[in-house]
């Protein structure tokens, strides 16, 4: 059966006609001849829509609709039907008083039936148009999201309320006004660098929340422009990361108060650490002679401890300070440089195990040269370090461009490792190959923070015995 039609009319003649039409045509039809039993009919049957006599016995058809329209939990399509001609002023003010249109009899079937549907689309556009305005409301209010709109021309914005409200109209400098002063000229400086071609945009800012606390907020938005190309328009939408943002500074802290901790414990160590070191050479120089093999092996593991040791608290110490210390404002940097440079310092090591390092052109991005001198001096050391026994180490640095990025390999034909431990390696004193080469453990970890802070990220691929390589991308020079 299709949708509910409640027909009201108190002429039983043109009720009955009305009726078959429908209900031939499908629809279920609910009859009334009064006023108030049309009334009554439309609480209980929800009819999707009313036809609806001028003239009845009880009350004007034009009281009922009013009366049905105003009932807002009754969705229903109303059409006023004349009981004969009616003229344009009574027709304008049916529809002004709630009415959706007139049918003037005698009405054609085949126009009623026309009618009908027509309404009915109309109807079922609206519940779904309705239906779809809740469910984006819903997602609103669970995602913490509020919608934006900026009219350049007019300079006002329109912004949703938090509450599901009406949403409410301020100038452009109103709706900025509240953000925190650090934040106010940034934000609008995105807004005017998006306007000026960028398109989309995305920025982090604080709003006041209750009793003088500050709310974070990730605006992300698009400018829209006209056929001449000049921007018109911005929709963004603001969502709630306050939560996010108090976890963010936790872990800041925390991870500042370890750094610091770590820092101060190996800069404690250094001292006695030299002491040890000094005695033990001490101990070698005028003693040597007078020590048998057994106290001379004792006093060569001292030495060894003292000097991995040593080794270890120099790398905790530089890992350290990049953790601690801001990074450099980014700079243009050769990647050509940079291995040339790294070349010199392994010069000594690369001619003793008689290896080479080929590499592709290397490419220019964005970071902090010395930084980047660290990643390749760590790879590269790593790779002479974990060579094959009575194999001279082959190295061969390439690169490839990616999306926005230059994407860098290292790679080797030394020991390999695991590739279940590809992961395990950058982290602080992880060790895959015991105490028979050297190390401390911590310079994979370097090479990852490093990376991690130009925007880039690394990764190690490796079979036992089939050497190694390691892939990390940076941030293009434009």
């Amino acid at each position: 059966m299709g949708s509910t039609i409640l027909n009201v009319d108190d002429h039983e003649i043109n009720r009955y006609i009305r009726t078959q039409v429908l209900q031939q045509a499908g629809y279920r039809v609910v009859e009334a001849a009064t006023g108030g039993d049309a009334i009554s009919k439309c609480a209980s049957e929800k009819p999707s829509l009313v036809l609806l006599d001028v003239n009845l016995p009880d009350m004007h058809g034009m009281d009922v609709c009013q009366r049905i329209k105003a009932d807002s939990s009754l969705r229903t399509f109303v059409v006023h039907v004349s009981a004969t001609y009616v003229d344009t002023s009574h027709q304008a003010y049916g529809l002004k008083g709630g009415a959706d249109g007139y049918l003037c009899e005698p009405v054609d079937p085949e126009l009623l039936i026309a009618t009908v549907g027509s309404f009915l689309r109309l109807r079922e556009a609206e519940i779904k148009l309705q239906d779809s305005q809740e469910r984006l409301a819903q997602a609103q209010t669970i995602a913490g999201l509020t919608f934006w709109e900026w009219d350049i021309a007019r300079d006002r914005v329109l912004q949703s309320a938090e509450d599901n409200g009406n949403p409410k109209e301020v100038s452009f400098s109103e709706w900025l006004s509240p953000v925190h002063e650090e934040d106010r000229e940034p934000l609008a400086q995105v807004l005017q660098e998006a306007c000026l071609g960028e398109k989309s945009f995305s920025y982090e800012f604080r709003r006041p929340a209750q009793e003088g606390a500050w709310r974070w907020l990730a605006t992300k938005g698009r400018v829209f422009y006209d056929a001449h190309g000049k921007p018109v328009r911005v929709i963004g939408t603001d969502m709630e990361i306050t939560e996010r943002k108090r976890i963010e500074l936790a872990l800041k802290r925390s991870n500042e108060d370890l750094s610091q901790f770590a820092f101060m414990i190996s800069h404690d160590l250094q001292e006695p650490l030299r002491t040890i070191t000094t005695f033990t050479e001490l101990l070698s120089l005028k003693y040597s002679r007078a020590l048998d093999e057994e106290a001379a092996s004792y006093l060569s593991y001292v030495a060894e401890g003292s000097s991995r040791m040593n080794a270890m608290i120099t790398e905790l110490l530089a890992f350290c300070h990049i953790q601690n210390s801001d990074m450099a404002t980014p700079e243009p940097v050769s990647l050509e440089e940079v291995l040339r440079g790294v070349l010199a310092n392994v010069s000594t090591a690369l001619e003793e195990s008689g290896g080479t390092i080929a590499h592709d052109p290397l490419p220019v991005v964005l970071g902090d040269p010395a930084q980047l001198a660290e990643v390749f001096q760590n790879v590269i050391a790593n790779a002479l370090k974990y060579r094959k026994p009575g194999e001279a180490p082959r190295i061969h640095v390439s690169s490839r461009r990616g999306k926005n990025e230059s994407v860098i390999s290292i790679s080797d034909n030394g020991v390999g490792f695991d590739p279940k431990h590809a992961e395990e390696i950058f982290g602080m004193f992880k060790r895959l190959h015991g105490r028979e080469i050297q190390g401390s453990g911590i310079g994979l970890a370097v090479v990852k923070k490093i990376v991690a802070r130009h925007g880039g990220r690394i990764w190690a691929e490796s079979q036992p015995g089939q050497g190694a390589c390691f892939t990390f991308t940076l941030p293009d020079y434009p």
